[in-house]
């Protein structure tokens, strides 16, 4: 028999390129768990955090019964097909209004639920294109320096190359499947409208289809009115859109509705130009939803309820997280005035999260924050040692401390 374990790679066995490494999200959260310190504080977590530090998880939107299933939540998988759930059109109305889509696109708008949150959101639409269109121009995923490190699984996942391109798209690659983050790139820098307008007119030219990695609405004006910031959020996409561009949104709805303890699933929302476009994208996601992750979870089941039956309660807990976000912003911004953190925390940015240019030096930044029990991730590159933070992860009691211990790190922005 011939040995197995020293035959070439098979089709199933094709080796990674490069060594294995753990996301760096993952390794900052290894060593907070592995810190035993009671005052510990975590700048790492991708979550909504409250003012006494912890993770915050208020959802109160969704219906008392889910209670009862999420601790067992995974014996009702697959339990409900997505196109045949009820309340799918008042859900689709929610979605619409969370993006503040104008009335007349709403009509040509299709809406499909994925499992897996705003990941699964992102694959949907990929699907959606890729299926369309299986070689050629979208064999690669294209997204901005410095966004989600997840990405890079999403590229393998779906069997595409990955690249980066200038968080201000001024330089874009000819082909490439283009997902985009407004306010999704871990910089926090914002960009601006011109910008989507000139991609907008650039894309809808050459009838390019791209995506909008849409999982943080409203958290870059989270000091605003609650409409005004849902609004001047979603400008991105109103701009891309009213230029003609075939525009598909991965909504996610975890962060904006406090729902961490349920994780349910995401929405393709496909902006269609025309009638006649809307209809064959709504029969291409109903095939890919019954040839892929058409059963969806009890969970997003409830969301798509507290959508249609309770959107006033949804809408009350995603203002709650905004107004936390801009408070946590306000004792990020007064207690690093005069330091060269304070220009990071300008109206050039906005959102959960920051990357920040630190002091180069043994042992390092990393470490020096961790030794007083502060933990943020290592977003270095070759030329700049860099940290991550979560903006949010800033006690409300021990904000001067906290502020001052990074601040004392950070380098001026170039």
């Amino acid at each position: 028999m011939a040995d197995i374990a020293r035959s070439a790679p098979s089709a199933l066995g094709v080796p990674l390129e490069g060594p294995p490494a753990l996301d760096p999200n993952i390794v900052a959260n290894q060593r907070f768990r592995a810190d035993t310190s009671p005052g510990k504080v975590n700048l790492a977590v991708g979550t909504n955090v409250g003012a006494d530090g912890k993770p915050w998880s208020q959802a109160t939107a969704y219906p008392a019964a889910l209670a009862a299933l999420v601790k067992t939540v995974g014996t009702a998988c697959g339990s409900y097909n997505a196109p045949d759930l009820p309340r799918l059109a008042a859900a689709k109305e929610f979605l619409c209004d969370t993006i503040d889509l104008p009335a007349a696109a709403r009509a040509r708008t299709v809406v499909s639920w994925a499992t897996g949150g705003g990941s699964g959101a992102v694959n949907r639409a990929i699907a959606c294109i890729r299926s369309q269109h299986p070689r050629g121009d979208y064999d690669s995923l294209v997204v901005q320096t410095d966004s989600w490190p997840g990405y890079r699984s999403v590229a393998y996942t779906s069997g595409l190359t990955f690249e980066t391109c200038p968080l201000d798209f001024s330089e874009i690659p000819a082909r490439g499947l283009i997902v985009a983050q407004t306010i999704h790139n871990g910089t926090g820098r914002l960009v601006d409208d011109a910008v989507w307008r000139v991609m907008g007119t650039q894309f809808a030219a050459q009838d390019r289809a791209l995506i909008v990695d849409f999982p943080y609405a409203g958290f870059d004006y989270g000091d605003r009115p609650y409409r005004e910031a849902i609004h001047e959020s979603a400008s991105a996409i109103h701009a891309l859109a009213e230029a003609g561009a075939p525009v598909i949104v991965a909504f996610g709805p975890t962060k904006v509705f406090n729902t961490f303890a349920y994780r349910p699933g995401g929405a393709a929302i496909v902006i269609c130009r025309t009638a006649e476009e809307a209809a064959s994208a709504d029969a291409r996601m109903k095939r890919i939803e019954r040839g892929s992750t058409g059963f969806i979870d009890a969970v997003t089941v409830a969301l798509v309820q507290a959508m249609a039956d309770n959107p006033d309660g949804l809408r009350a807990d995603h203002a709650a997280i905004l107004a936390r976000l801009a408070e946590a912003a306000h004792d990020w911004r007064r207690h690093a005035m005069g330091s060269p953190l304070e220009s990071y925390f300008t109206s050039a940015f906005g959102g959960l999260f920051r990357i920040l240019p630190v002091k180069p030096g043994a042992p390092g930044t990393i470490d020096r924050l961790a030794a007083k029990h502060i933990h943020v991730v290592d977003a270095s590159t070759a030329s700049t040692p860099r940290i991550r933070i979560n903006t949010m992860g800033l006690p409300h009691g021990r904000a001067a401390e906290i502020v001052s211990a990074v601040a004392a790190e950070v380098v001026e922005l170039g």
